[in-house]
């Protein structure tokens, strides 16, 4: 019986030590930081996040790396269907207009807030985690902020460009404009 006890004992210590040893499961490069409007202050930043379990180290969770807003900034959303607001992705429209921004506001189709546009994501633990997924057409499609400068309101529209070789995030600004001009999206 004691033989039979310690066994469970030692097998028991060995399950719960058997987790991953690295206390950061996704290495995210270091962060980087944009000033989209040229006033000196941060505006974005090409970050990570990570969802994990409770048990620490974490031995099963998702990483994502993206582009998040910071404090002051934020980006064009649209409602969906299901209640929660979508980063609105612009795909084949070439310009938003003043009148365009103001109805979808005014219907509550469109909304600011402050978000982050998902990159690349990628599981780890369980059966080996997943591969890197690199979110589909992120390198097609334009996104929308707005920040103030000098007392006034700036609309900027931007790409975000992906190299699947480096791993490496890039934010390429296409236009920016003053809140009620015609903003260019290509």
């Amino acid at each position: 019986m004691r033989t039979a006890l310690l066994f469970f004992g030692v097998a028991l210590s060995v399950l719960l030590r058997a987790q991953p040893g690295d206390v950061d499961p996704c290495r995210f490069p270091t962060e980087g930081w944009l000033d989209v409007n040229g006033d000196g202050i941060h505006d974005i930043s090409i970050r990570g996040t990570s969802e994990g379990t409770d048990d620490e180290p974490s031995s099963n969770g998702t990483c994502t790396r993206g582009v998040q807003c910071l404090a002051g900034t934020t980006l064009l959303h649209a409602a969906n269907y299901h209640g929660p607001r979508d980063v609105r992705a612009f795909t084949v429209e070439q310009e938003l207009t003043p009148e365009e921004l103001e109805k979808g506001i005014r219907a509550q189709q469109l909304m600011w807030g402050h978000g982050m546009v998902p990159v690349v994501h990628w599981g780890y633990g369980g059966r080996g985690g997943t591969p890197l997924v690199v979110m589909p057409e992120i390198s097609s499609q334009v996104f929308v902020l707005r920040t103030e400068r000098d007392g006034a309101v700036w609309l900027t529209s931007v790409r975000v460009q992906y190299d699947a070789d480096t791993r490496l995030l890039a934010v390429v600004k296409v236009a920016q404009v003053k809140e009620g001009e015609v903003l260019p999206l290509r």
